[in-house]
């Protein structure tokens, strides 16, 4: 064979190898449990968990979402989001706390996680925004039919959203809610929370592996980047993360993601464009103690792409914490209302 002809093969044959050897090789490594995640729920009252509720997306998959009313008129609606592995039932004690206050609640459960589509599962880049969509939709098509008897925290039947919309997100889930911010559906909300969000594996605020939470298949997800980028999909369901879930949960979570979930609950890539492009009235909260996140470096993050402010530390709460602490939901619940405020008063702007 000539020589240049040889050079040709192998600079064909040698990427291919090094994609092929990356996809199955470069997969990620099951992380010893992390006790410190799961451990603050083994406290938590669930007897009063609301049923499942559920529509069908676009797809026909079902979307299942967990709502939350309070004794009288809410004064808004919020949508909550869970972190990544979790489903709407680890998210209880804050909607308790939501509606106790006031509000409106709607915990869903992202594809992919408790009983919406398939467990670990999306099929495209873009589809989470497309259920989110689907699910607005649907509340603008119900009216109440909310039994007299029934507890005032639990909505068995589909009430519609009233007021001001905001969207919140725990973890992986304000990571999504941020990418909502800063993207084309912003306008589905009219403010956002994110709690103690994953910016991005290139923020300040990261540790390694989410403090140990997560493991992450680089060398998949790079082979996988290529793949699809020359249209080839058919990969795409092999895990690029796992979790370091705690075996014994009661809760049936969610342990490795497929390549389009995984890219897709998250923020865009670029983290500062995403807070740049967020205009709507945003509130950050974290706690100081977070072992998942560098606390400390919230606040710098978000000024360094124009956002000052908007984070609140609590002191004494770890991650996980922040959405079970009885001391810090009732800091969320007054930066709720601080949130409902500006939401308010940028709508009455000239």
């Amino acid at each position: 064979m000539p020589r240049p002809l040889i050079f040709i093969c192998l600079a064909v044959l040698l990427p291919v190898l090094a994609t092929a050897l990356a996809l199955w090789l470069g997969g990620p490594k099951q992380p010893a449990p992390m006790t410190s995640i799961s451990s603050p729920f083994k406290d938590v009252d669930f007897t009063t968990l609301p049923p499942l509720q559920s529509i069908s997306a676009r797809d026909k998959s079902p979307l299942t979402y967990r709502e939350y009313l309070p004794v009288d008129t809410p004064k808004a609606a919020m949508v909550v989001v869970h972190g990544s592995s979790a489903s709407s039932s680890s998210l209880h004690p804050l909607a308790l706390t939501l509606a106790a206050a006031g509000w409106q609640v709607i915990a869903v459960d992202i594809r992919g996680h408790g009983g919406s589509g398939t467990r670990g599962r999306a099929a495209y880049v873009g589809q989470l925004e497309h259920d989110l969509e689907d699910l607005m939709a649907s509340r603008r098509q119900t009216t109440p039919t909310v039994p007299p008897t029934v507890a005032p925290t639990v909505a068995p039947t589909v009430a519609p959203t009233v007021g001001p919309i905001v969207l919140a997100g725990f973890s992986s889930g304000g990571g999504f809610a941020l990418r909502i911010a800063g993207g084309s559906h912003q306008d589905l909300f009219d403010g956002y929370m994110l709690l103690a969000p994953f910016l991005s594996q290139d923020a300040p605020t990261y540790r390694p592996g989410a403090g140990g939470w997560v493991s992450v298949g680089i060398g998949r997800i790079v082979a996988l980047a290529i793949l699809n980028g020359f249209g080839i999909h058919r990969f795409n369901d092999l895990p690029v993360n796992l979790f370091a879930i705690d075996p014994d949960s009661t809760e049936p979570l969610t342990g490795s993601y497929n390549f389009p979930l995984s890219d897709n609950f998250r923020p865009e890539r670029d983290w500062q464009g995403t807070i740049q492009r967020a205009v709507r009235p945003l509130r950050v909260l974290v706690g100081a103690d977070d072992e998942a996140f560098r606390a400390d470096q919230f606040a710098g993050a978000f000024e360094s792409a124009g956002r000052t402010g908007v984070v609140n530390l609590v002191p004494g709460v770890s991650h996980t914490s922040l959405t079970v602490n009885a001391e810090a939901l009732a800091v969320i619940a007054r930066s709720a209302d601080g949130l409902l405020e500006e939401i308010r008063a940028q709508a009455v702007q000239p």
